[in-house]
């Protein structure tokens, strides 16, 4: 009587190892990485826009720069020259030319080239004194738009940590979303054990 007791409790808790159902005896499963997005992980540089704005180094940001132009002389205008008669003395005999007459006698008219003036105007350049024929007069300091940064103050680079691309691969997934990991049926094992 003690013998079939036994017997009966030995069988009650025999079990059978078999291949486990959920990994078909591989050990491991896929899962959804839980790092990433399809993937991706986004940049924190750039919160995903692919690029950095930086303070301008030509106008430190203040979207203006100052330079220096040159002032343009009062006196000429900036033409360094100006236009001065300064007449000559005509061929003639103090603005008269001689003609003769029908009857030979000799007679004075006003001269045609000077116009009975005894000169001739007689425009020459001449070189402005007050600015010794620069053109200007001085310099003068004026505000302009920052050539650089179009007057924005800041400068767009390309994100050196994502290449400009706003995300990266996912480091734990290698950029495929979903990842091998060790069977939680199984525990990694293959198999499981089943009662008979």
């Amino acid at each position: 009587m003690v013998a079939l007791i036994v017997s009966v409790a030995v069988l009650s808790q025999a079990q059978s190892k078999v291949t486990c159902p959920s990994c078909n005896g591989t050990k491991t499963s896929i899962e959804r990485c839980a790092h990433c997005h399809n993937g991706a992980v986004l940049c924190n540089s750039c919160n995903g826009r692919g690029f950095t704005n930086d303070k301008c180094g030509s106008c430190g940001g203040r979207g203006e720069v100052s330079r220096s132009e040159k002032t343009l002389c009062r006196n000429c205008n900036g033409q360094k020259y100006f236009r001065e008669n300064r007449p000559v003395s005509c061929t003639c005999r103090g603005g008269k030319r001689p003609m003769t007459t029908r009857g030979g006698n000799v007679t004075y008219v006003d001269c045609s080239r000077c116009g009975g003036k005894g000169v001739i105007d007689n425009y020459v350049n001449v070189a402005c004194r007050q600015c010794g024929a620069s053109g200007y007069a001085g310099s003068h300091t004026v505000s302009a738009t920052c050539s650089a940064c179009n007057g924005s103050g800041s400068k767009s680079t390309s994100c050196a940590q994502c290449s400009g691309h706003g995300s990266y691969a996912c480091t734990s997934c290698g950029g495929y979303a979903r990842m091998r990991v060790e069977c939680g049926t199984c525990r990694g094992e293959g198999y499981i054990y089943v009662k008979d």
